[in-house]
């Protein structure tokens, strides 16, 4: 099971962040490395089954934008 905290866009991408680093999904430590793409990746793979939890997702609007651009 996957849980991800999904109050704001904030905390997803530091849930998604850590579940990569969980997961040690290969890329995970390039700079350029996108951890959405990576996660969305380790998803569609089909040798694995999962159940993804969206936590406190009360307004989940934000899911349908782009991520914020990291520094």
């Amino acid at each position: 099971m996957l849980w991800l905290h999904a109050s704001n866009s904030t905390r997803f991408g530091q849930s998604v962040q850590h579940v990569v680093e969980q997961l040690k999904i290969p890329g995970r430590n390039e700079r350029s490395g996108d951890v959405f793409a990576l996660f969305e990746a380790w998803l569609r793979d089909r040798r694995r089954s999962w159940l993804l939890v969206l936590d406190n997702a009360d307004d989940p609007r934000f899911l349908h934008e782009p991520p914020p651009m990291s520094e």
